[in-house]
């Protein structure tokens, strides 16, 4: 069972995530129209959302990783997939960062009173919850991006890995991991995170490239595409199949 697993048993699950990142940007633009309560419910399922994404997330992984230690990489068709395990987490890490900054603006409007969750900081409180959080995140993400780039060595100078669809596996989890980067550089004032958003992005766009040119060529001459063309099947060979089995018959019922 768990020679089998792979990164791909994460891709379920990041719809969850995802949902919760876009909740968080619906929540901020009910805000904005001062609809708090809408906001407020928004939010909540949001966050519910991601914290149900993130368990099943942190369970694969950690098959993944026990998987990676006991039985070793991947095949090599399918190596390069191993950069989706931080799709989950940079969106998750971006989740928190949007869905945070709206409960610093929920709270203080709709709590008043001397104690949490009612006091006026509460909000701030949360939000620095959820920096805080997203910061863990943004660094297991880093750490996977570093186990997938070396299990990539690994088996590169063992096989040759083909070009296959799952190069596109390491764009989108770099490009939302790029964009938590660049949400953490916001939210912390950090020139090195904003620095860093700036080259992660220009590295996602030198992935795509590198994901896109093949993937034409490939598709201009049809090699992407599996065989779909049933094999053919000579006459002779159905003819003494058929006697095989009639003989078979015959020999099992009239013996």
């Amino acid at each position: 069972m768990i020679r089998e697993t792979t990164s791909l048993w994460v891709l379920p699950i990041i719809p969850l995530i995802v949902a919760s990142s876009t909740g968080g940007n619906m929540s901020r633009a009910l805000m904005a129209n001062s609809k708090v309560t809408l906001a407020t419910i928004t939010t909540v399922f949001a966050l519910a959302s991601l914290c149900v994404g993130m368990s099943l997330t942190l369970m694969i992984i950690t098959l993944f990783l026990t998987r990676l230690i006991v039985h070793g990489p991947p095949a090599p068709q399918i190596v390069v997939s191993g950069f989706i395990i931080t799709s989950p987490l940079g969106t998750g890490g971006l989740s928190l960062l949007v869905n945070g900054l709206t409960l610093a603006d929920i709270f203080p409007e709709t709590r008043t009173g001397n104690e949490f969750p009612r006091i006026s900081l509460s909000g701030e409180f949360l939000y620095a919850i959820c920096v805080a959080a997203a910061f863990i995140f943004w660094a297991m993400g880093a750490c996977w991006i570093l186990i997938s780039i070396f299990t990539i060595v690994v088996v590169r100078r063992r096989h040759k890995v083909p070009f296959t669809l799952t190069y596109w596996g390491a764009v989108f989890p770099n490009g939302v991991y790029a964009l938590c980067i660049v949400r953490l550089g916001t939210a912390l004032e950090s020139p090195f995170f904003n620095y860093l958003g700036v080259v992660w992005t220009g590295f996602v766009a030198i992935l795509w490239v590198v994901a896109f040119v093949p993937t034409f060529m490939h598709t201009w001459d049809t090699s992407i595409f599996p065989e779909s063309t049933p094999d053919v099947v000579d006459p002779r060979h159905v003819k003494e199949s058929n006697g095989q089995r009639t003989a078979s018959y015959h020999a099992t019922h009239f013996a």
